[in-house]
This record gives structure tokens, C-alpha cells and sequence, in this order.
């Protein structure tokens, strides 16, 4: 066909279908390495096992750390004021990044001061335009796939809310 690629007219050849039969192992495998190198790379940021756990997890359900969503670990924001665990970055729908925080124990609310500076700092980030998603330690233990799961919802709801916008600004044209 005229609008067929390089690539397409090769995946046609007898010569290719051969050659990926006895490769195609081999293609995935390679796949596979570097997905995992990727993944080693970015978790090896992260400064405690609670966030590499929640990192695997956000990486296996949001498909890679470049995947559909941009997810940056131990990302400076605010002008490098603050550093947040994970940064899911701003995309056409969210309305804000979202900064992503695992709270161990050692770190957080074990005091009143740590609360209090918990706490001022949401509502900086806040106010800067993040939509800042806290877990304990505890919540990431039990179900690290819950608390993604959690992100991901709001991510849907932005989405839907967008899409909504999108029909009544349409709906409004039309009249």
C-alpha cells in the first residue's frame, strides 16, 4: 500500500517472518532488560524500601516511569525547595502534578513538629498547584497496589471531568 512504512513492507517479507520467528525470543528478552534497567535506574533513587515498593508498583500499573505518565522519583519542585518522592507530571489532563510522598515512620508524624512541617508543606505545595497524595508506610506495606491504584482514580476523574468540559464547550458551539 502507498502509505505503508519501511517497516510494514518488511513484516510482509517471507525473509522477515522468518528472521522474527527466530529472533522474536530474543527481541523480548531484550525488551524485558531494559525495562528492568529502566526500572533499576529510577528505583535507585528512592530512599527507602516503602518508596521503592511504591515505585515498583507505580511503575507496573502506570506502565514505565515514561509511560503514558511521566513519573519523576525524588523530584525537585518549587524551584528545588522542596523534593518530593515520586512526581507524576502535569499532563492535558490534570489540572496540577501530582507530588506523591510515602511517609515512613522514622520521618513523619512521629512528632508534633514533623507533623506541623508535614502539614505546611502540603499546603505550599498546595497552593503552588500540586495535588499532593501522602501514604504511611503502613498503607504501602499492606497494598502498594491500592495506593496506585488511589492515584489513578484521580487521574480518571481529571480525565472525565475534562472530557465532560470538552462536551459542554462543544454542546455550547453547536447552539
Amino acid at each position: 500500500m502507498a502509505n505503508d512504512t519501511p517497516r510494514d513492507t518488511a513484516k510482509k517479507s517471507p525473509l522477515w517472518r522468518k528472521h522474527w520467528d527466530e529472533i522474536e525470543e530474543e527481541v523480548r528478552w531484550a525488551a524485558a532488560e531494559v525495562a528492568s534497567w529502566q526500572l533499576h535506574q529510577a528505583l535507585e533513587r528512592c530512599e527507602s524500601v516503602i518508596e521503592v515498593v511504591l515505585g515498583a508498583a507505580l511503575y507496573q500499573q502506570c506502565y514505565g516511569f515514561d509511560g503514558p505518565f511521566v513519573i519523576r522519583p525524588q523530584a525537585d519542585v518549587m524551584g528545588g525547595k522542596y523534593r518530593v518522592d515520586f512526581l507524576m507530571e502535569k499532563d492535558e489532563y490534570l489540572p496540577g502534578s501530582l507530588a506523591i510522598e510515602c511517609d515512613g515512620h522514622d520521618f513523619h508524624e512521629r512528632t508534633k513538629e514533623q507533623a506541623a512541617r508535614d502539614r505546611r508543606r502540603d499546603r505550599e505545595l498546595t497552593g503552588a498547584g500540586f495535588r499532593v497524595f501522602r501514604f504511611t508506610g503502613s498503607e504501602i506495606a499492606k497494598d502498594p497496589l491500592a495506593c496506585v491504584q488511589e492515584i489513578l482514580d484521580y487521574h480518571t476523574s481529571c480525565v472525565l471531568a475534562a472530557m465532560s468540559k470538552e462536551k459542554a464547550e462543544l454542546a455550547g458551539e453547536t447552539d
